[in-house]
């Protein structure tokens, strides 16, 4: 019996779609980490833990995430 040769893959057609793939897989983890992210600040909000973010937004005042106390900014 004679032995088949290997069978070699064809020739990349367009050679530019690997680099955007990966460009698009990066942007897709990039804005899960973003949403994640809003949810995780969203729910300690919700929960009424001190912000994380700098004097001028208060999540602890309500149920609200407004900057501010109670919508007012200084």
């Amino acid at each position: 019996m004679r032995r088949r040769q290997p069978t070699h893959p064809p020739k990349v057609i367009d050679a530019g779609l690997q680099s955007e793939r990966t460009y698009l897989a990066w942007q897709r983890t990039a804005l899960a980490f973003a949403g994640v992210g809003a949810l995780l600040i969203y729910g300690l909000c919700r929960m009424g833990a001190p912000s994380p973010f700098p004097a001028g937004s208060d999540c602890s005042s309500g149920s609200s995430c407004s900057p501010g106390r109670n919508g007012v900014t200084a």
